[in-house]
C-alpha cells in the first residue's frame, strides 16, 4: 500500500506537492522556471532495509523524466517516466501521459523544492 501511495503521490506531485506560498507575479514565472531547471531527489527509508528513491530531472525544453526505485517487504520495483511541464505563478503544471496535473511550490531554493498536492500533502525534494 506505501508502494501505491508513494509513487501516485510523486506522479501527482510532477503532475503527480507552516510554510507560505510563493507569490509570484507574471514577470516572476521565467525566474520560477529557470530556478527548477535540474535534477532533484527525494528518498524515504522505511523500517528495516525498505526504502523509496526518486529522482526528476526538469529539463529547459520544458520536459521531465521521473526516475523512481522502492523495495518494500522484499518487493523491488523501478521505472523511468516522462513528461512535459510549465509552471504559472506558484503552480507547477505537469502533463503525464496526456493527464494534467497542477501542485502548488510551495517554496523553491537552490537546494530544496517543497510541492503541495490539492490535499495539502507536502513532498520535499533536495537538489542532486
Amino acid at each position: 500500500m506505501k508502494t501505491i501511495f508513494k509513487h501516485l503521490f510523486s506522479i501527482i506531485a510532477i503532475l503527480t506537492m507552516s510554510v507560505g506560498f510563493i507569490s509570484c507575479d507574471d514577470g516572476n514565472s521565467e525566474n520560477e522556471a529557470s530556478s527548477i531547471i535540474g535534477t532533484w531527489i527525494y528518498e524515504e527509508d522505511y523500517d528495516d532495509d525498505d526504502y523509496y528513491y526518486e529522482e526528476i530531472t526538469f529539463k529547459s525544453n520544458g520536459t521531465f523524466i521521473v526516475k523512481w526505485e522502492e523495495y518494500y517487504y522484499g518487493d523491488y520495483d523501478s521505472d523511468t517516466e516522462r513528461g512535459t511541464y510549465e509552471i504559472d505563478g506558484d503552480e507547477l503544471i505537469v502533463d503525464f501521459d496526456d493527464e494534467i496535473s497542477i501542485v502548488t511550490i510551495v517554496s523553491i531554493t537552490s537546494s530544496k523544492l517543497v510541492l503541495e498536492d490539492e490535499e495539502g500533502d507536502r513532498i520535499i525534494y533536495y537538489r542532486d
